[in-house]
């Protein structure tokens, strides 16, 4: 179909093995995809103390010989158990580490950060969601400073969650949060998983500032209809910015680059 190219795409690095890296860049570089989402701790085990020169490198790297850059960072709080909900002082931690999350984010010329993290966002008893908008807007102030947009995701309840399960819920708490560094992921995953129509979004398209076309619990990507409506629906809208792949490890290399041209034949790229 002759979609809106102004869309770009890319793949999560969560979908192969390290030692793959220089076959799927290369891969992607064929294939017109711009590029690749990073789960940070899988190219700077230290992270987030990671030095000036080392982000510079694998940013130079990764443009200058497959043309591609950091189109968004996720799993940002892998390893951390504090939760935003639990006391002053782990959401003080929470909040000095997303922002050293953000400079990193910012050196390595990326704009979005996805936040899921399910584990750090339960609530026990009643919940105070006003916590989570002043902490959220807190970091979202912060973040457009830097050129980054934090995009939440919604995580159904399989992920170990109980706030913002649907993606209804995240767009309400990402309005009433009204910050212009916050924004929604758009998650195909949770889509899926609570059978939510799609259309009931084109509304707040808007709010969107990224898109991971993913299937419950991280699965190998399958072909939808519902694929094509979400093209058509972007599309129609000028959205211009990425759709990112997100898939757990693949063994099959093979499967991985299978999806990555069914993606990219949906879009008429």
């Amino acid at each position: 179909m002759g979609y809106n190219n102004k869309m770009k795409l890319s793949i999560s690095n969560l979908a192969w093995n390290e030692s793959e890296d220089k076959i799927i860049y290369s891969f992607l570089k064929e294939n017109g995809f711009s590029g690749i989402e990073i789960a940070p701790k899988k190219n700077f085990p230290m992270f987030p103390d990671v030095a000036h020169a080392e982000l510079e490198l694998f940013r130079s790297l990764i443009y200058e010989e497959y043309g591609l850059e950091v189109a968004s960072i996720q799993s940002i709080l892998y390893g951390c158990t504090e939760n935003i909900f639990s006391s002053a002082q782990e959401r003080a931690y929470l909040m000095n580490y997303i922002k050293k999350v953000i400079l990193i984010t910012e050196k390595l010329g990326c704009r979005n950060i996805v936040f899921g993290c399910p584990r750090n966002r339960s609530y026990e008893g009643q919940l105070d969601v006003d916590i989570a908008h002043d902490f959220f807007f807190s970091l979202g102030s912060f973040a457009v400073k830097h050129n980054v947009i934090i995009s939440i995701e919604a995580n159904p309840v399989i992920y170990n969650t109980n706030f913002l399960n649907t993606t209804l819920d995240t767009f309400n708490f990402v309005k009433k949060t009204n910050c212009d560094g916050i924004k929604v992921n758009l998650d195909i995953g949770t889509i899926l998983q609570n059978n939510e129509n799609i259309e009931h979004y084109i509304t707040d398209i808007m709010l969107i500032n990224h898109v991971h076309i993913s299937e419950p619990n991280l699965e190998l990507i399958q072909e939808r209809k519902l694929h094509d409506e979400l093209y058509t629906m972007l599309a129609k809208n000028d959205y211009d910015r990425y759709i990112s792949i997100e898939m757990k490890t693949q063994e099959d290399i093979e499967k991985i680059k299978d999806v990555i041209m069914y993606v990219k034949s949906i879009g008429g790229y």
